[in-house]
């Protein structure tokens, strides 16, 4: 496991990069949700809280990831909480 600022240091690299994202959401019905092609829109350590927008519909999401457990890789971070299940943030590696 990696600390929270390890993962708050990526994602505040990413923003600053405009990196683009893909999001794996685990949802309820056990069928993980897919944003593809996300970049961060704010990022705050203080309160565990990163901001996506959907550069395709320009929607946008926010995930709190207060008291998460994370694993930092090369081109990923993969948070679980508990009561909320995981959410993988990786880079879309253009080939």
């Amino acid at each position: 496991m990696y600390s929270s600022k390890e993962a708050f240091e990526r994602f505040f690299k990413w923003k600053k990069a405009g990196t683009l994202l893909h999001l794996t959401v685990d949802t309820p019905s056990g069928k993980p949700d897919v944003l593809r092609e996300q970049q961060i829109l704010f990022v705050d350590d203080e309160e565990h809280l990163v901001a996506f927008i959907s550069l395709v519909t320009h929607d946008h999401v926010s995930l709190n990831f207060d008291g998460a457990d994370f694993v930092v890789r090369t081109h990923s971070v993969e948070a679980t909480r508990v009561e909320d299940g995981w959410v993988t943030v990786e880079e879309a590696l253009l080939s």
